[in-house]
């Protein structure tokens, strides 16, 4: 009982994992989308990464889905690209 109390007050206090210091790079149909942790470093890490302890990828799948997380929170903040091109880079 008390190992299994050690273990978990160990495990919730680990630190989050480090976000990558470079853009993520995220191929699509449309062009390469960069995606900076730094640019997004005052939301919250579960508010993407669906409060998984430790920030992983999550997946969305298919452009509606991404179209709509990440635009959808684009438009309510009133911040960040909200035309194709400004997301999506050719070459």
């Amino acid at each position: 009982m008390i190992a299994s109390l050690l273990l978990a007050t160990c495990l919730l206090a680990a630190p989050a994992a480090a976000a990558p210091k470079g853009p993520v790079v995220i191929p699509t149909t449309k062009g390469k989308l960069e995606f900076s942790h730094k640019e997004h470093a005052k939301t919250a890490c579960a508010d993407c990464h669906q409060g998984q302890a430790v920030p992983a990828r999550f997946g969305l799948k298919g452009k509606e889905a991404a179209h709509k997380f990440c635009g959808d929170c684009h438009k309510a903040s009133k911040k960040g690209p909200q035309k194709c091109t400004s997301c999506h880079k050719q070459g």
